[in-house]
């Protein structure tokens, strides 16, 4: 065999290994998942294509799993155990705190190789008076470089809402048709948008 096709058969075989897109963001909106990902072979790799038309494919239960097992470290980022002087043993143990409970995850941004990962997580938090204040968290190092104490969980929880979308871009979803569509439901931005203006007028009667 030359060496010319050895090589060939090399390249081959490192590419198979190599994905073919990888999952650089998520967010769902309304039970829809808009998500961007980087092309990693192929003439368009380093591309990032962002889709957003989604409005037909339903996330399913495992999807809703997989972003509920981020909101135990959007609380933990925003120090909700640390002010209220409450230990953790086992993050694993306290998807289901109160305090947890009080933090969704709809959002996750990724950056870096697998050596040198980040992410950035959007939620909000519900206060007190009933309202919600929405969050952002700084980049969360994943190596164990950057002073996050459950980046390991956090990775595992990573990599689990990715294959979820991965697989929601491969048709894990629930398809919406046209004739299931109520045009007169109000979305949830809807539907703060109406109370507002609800809100106005009766400060205004």
């Amino acid at each position: 065999m030359g060496k010319g096709n050895k090589k060939k058969k090399q390249e081959d075989a490192i590419e198979k290994l190599v994905k073919p897109i990888e999952i650089i963001s998520a967010k769902i909106v309304d039970d829809f998942c808009e998500y961007s990902y980087e092309v990693k072979t192929g003439a368009g790799a380093g591309d990032t294509i962002k889709v957003t038309n989604n409005k037909s494919k339903l996330i399913n239960e495992d999807m809703r799993i997989a972003f509920f097992m981020l909101n135990v470290h959007l609380a933990v980022i925003d120090d909700a155990f640390a002010h209220s002087n409450k230990e953790i043993a086992n993050i694993n143990k306290m998807h289901n705190d109160e305090l947890s409970t009080l933090y969704i995850v709809n959002q996750f941004k990724v950056k870096g190789s697998e050596e040198n990962r980040t992410v950035v997580l959007t939620g909000y938090k519900t206060l007190n008076v009933g309202d919600v204040m929405d969050l952002v968290t700084p980049k969360v190092d994943l190596s164990g470089l950057g002073g996050y104490p459950w980046y390991n969980e956090l990775s595992e929880a990573l990599d689990n809402v990715i294959s979820e979308v991965e697989q929601y871009m491969n048709g894990k979803f629930t398809l919406l048709h046209h004739d299931d569509i109520n045009p007169n439901q109000l979305t949830i931005g809807d539907e703060l948008k109406e109370r507002e203006l609800t809100d106005d007028l009766e400060a205004h009667a």
